[in-house]
């Protein structure tokens, strides 16, 4: 049985849409695209995504009791947060390294794509945009990929 755990192998941040794609049968980058633009949309994407982040196993220890996954995680996302406070303060410093400039580099995007979003909002140029509109679409899609995909499966 295919089990939700985060995929360290293919994680950009903690492997939550990578783990998400696996077991959805998916590409992981979609569900990096579905978060992205959950976020720029400005819903509760950082939220959930830090909720799995802490809820989801790490590949590997999917048979720790959820106590000890939870408080693992948590530590986990803390010393996360450290450490890109770190990267920051050494990109300050001009002490980057290979790793904390790509941390830097996921950050500077994030920033400027929210603060694209933010600044199409204030000019008007979302007013045609709903939320409450899309979202039956894009349950739709989603369902129709995991039918064509669960079907696809049967057949082989």
């Amino acid at each position: 049985m295919n089990r939700l755990v985060r995929r360290r192998s293919k994680r950009i941040i903690a492997g939550v849409c990578a783990g998400l794609g696996d077991y959805f049968g998916i590409d992981p980058a979609l569900v990096r695209l579905v978060f992205v633009l959950w976020a720029i949309l400005g819903q509760w994407a950082v939220a959930v995504y830090i909720l799995l982040w802490v809820l989801i196993p790490e590949e590997g220890k999917e048979e720790a009791d959820r106590g000890t996954t939870v408080r693992d995680n948590v530590r986990e996302v803390v010393e996360e947060v450290q450490q890109f406070g770190s990267d920051v303060g050494a990109m300050l410093r001009g002490e980057q390294t290979e790793a904390s400039s790509q941390r830097i580099i996921l950050l500077g995007a994030i920033l400027v794509l929210l603060g694209l979003a933010m600044l199409a909002n204030n000019l008007g140029l979302f007013a045609w945009f709903q939320l409450g509109r899309l979202w039956p679409l894009l349950l739709i899609i989603a369902g129709v990929v995991l039918l064509i995909r669960s079907l696809g499966r049967k057949s082989l």
